[in-house]
């Protein structure tokens, strides 16, 4: 049996099929960042399914990335996964990229690190952890902000977390596999999840505003 995890928040999207006996990774797919996601899921992920022979009555365990990220991105991921849920009849898990971060990369640390995630925009998203544990709330700035307003915890990280490359003095802890592999097999180690509600996770509002058009 295998669990099907996706992540549409991230800078680098994906979906995986990870081995529910043994946790191993079967496929891992990279997925176009931005609008053409939402068309390009469904035949990318059909196209992954026929060439490693896997079939929709073969998943038994579905997982989510709950953000932060685009608006758009959580939307089309969390409300794929919800439909596919529905119709499969399985459990869905939903993890936010933070916890997600600090509960596999960052096990058995034992100093102050800081994850780092892309925004989308010049700004990035922020927090810092404790080993497993995030500590202060996730900001959204731009990594001259974030030294000068989080000088303390900045100075006490020995090391971060990140996806992109950022103007730091602190070691990183490169990403070794694709955010939908991790998540995968974090999910099928932690059933308690189920018990989270399953909503975005967004740091910063929606921006639904339109540009305004000049009439004559």
């Amino acid at each position: 049996m295998l669990c099907f995890a996706l992540d549409t928040a991230s800078a680098q999207p994906s979906f995986s099929f990870i081995q529910v006996e043994n946790e191993k990774t079967l496929c891992t797919e990279a997925l176009p960042a931005g609008r053409g996601q939402s068309a390009d899921l469904l035949k990318l992920l059909e196209q992954a399914m026929q060439g490693k022979n896997i079939s929709y009555s073969d998943i038994s365990t579905l997982a989510v990335l709950t953000g932060p990220g685009s608006f758009t991105g959580l939307r089309v991921g969390m409300s794929f996964m919800k439909g596919l849920a529905l119709s499969l009849k399985l459990p869905l898990y939903g993890c936010q990229h933070f916890e997600l971060m600090a509960q596999t990369m960052c096990h058995g640390e034992k100093k102050v690190g800081l994850i780092a995630l892309e925004s989308g925009r010049k700004e990035k998203f922020f927090q810092f952890t404790n080993g497993q544990n995030l500590i202060d709330d996730p900001i959204n700035c731009s990594i001259e902000e974030l030294v000068a307003t989080k000088q303390d915890l900045y100075l006490k990280s020995g090391y971060y977390v990140s996806d992109f490359e950022i103007d730091t003095e602190l070691s990183k802890k490169p990403f070794a596999k694709k955010t939908s592999e991790y998540l995968g097999q974090y999910c099928l180690n932690n059933n308690d999840m189920l018990s989270t509600p399953l909503v975005p996770y967004y740091i910063r509002p929606a921006d639904t505003s339109t540009p305004k058009t000049k009439i004559d």
